[in-house]
């Protein structure tokens, strides 16, 4: 039996997916609340052949007349990840169709497929939320190590000229 592709929860009229952006590689020891060697373990249990190679994902939630997307994975910046748009067309969702993006935070994991390799937003029709507090760590609190690293994916996440980037916390 083949397994499904994408895992799938109902919750009464919505309809959560898990979908993929790709993988990346990253050291063990960037994980927190776990030892390196822990990592390694349960990754090796779970039939991972590259115990490093960690998956980068984002969430559909369909229902209520709306089209969601948690988090938007790498986009491909810095040539990491970046499936997710051909993910979501498996699944017969164009990126026009996505009225609403949620990001948990703002890595680059999750931010960096806001925008297209021209520049242009990848999911035009949407609108983003943010967590206040990330917006103001893009707006300059960002730590000094990771600003250099991050700078493409900041750039995605800047308001498109639409205005549409909403902190969490904002009634605009």
């Amino acid at each position: 039996m083949t397994p499904a592709p994408f895992y799938t929860l109902t919750a009464g009229d919505l309809t959560v997916t898990a979908v993929s952006d790709g993988q990346m590689s990253a050291p063990l020891s960037l994980l927190s609340g776990i030892t390196p060697e822990e990592a390694e373990r349960l990754q090796r249990n779970a039939g991972l052949a590259s115990p490093e190679a960690i998956a980068i994902g984002a969430y559909l939630i369909r229902g209520r007349g709306h089209t969601v997307l948690v988090d938007t994975g790498t986009g491909g910046v810095n040539g990491v990840g970046g499936a997710l748009i051909a993910t979501l067309a498996l699944l017969g969702v164009r990126p026009e169709e996505i009225d609403t993006i949620l990001l948990t935070h703002a890595h680059p994991d999750h931010i960096g497929g806001l925008l297209t390799a021209t520049g242009a937003p990848a999911y035009p029709n949407a609108t983003v939320f943010l967590p206040s507090r990330e917006t103001r760590l893009l707006a300059g609190g960002i730590h000094t190590g990771q600003r250099q690293r991050s700078r493409p994916a900041q750039r995605a996440a800047r308001p498109p000229r639409t205005g549409n980037l909403r902190g969490a916390n904002s009634r605009s």
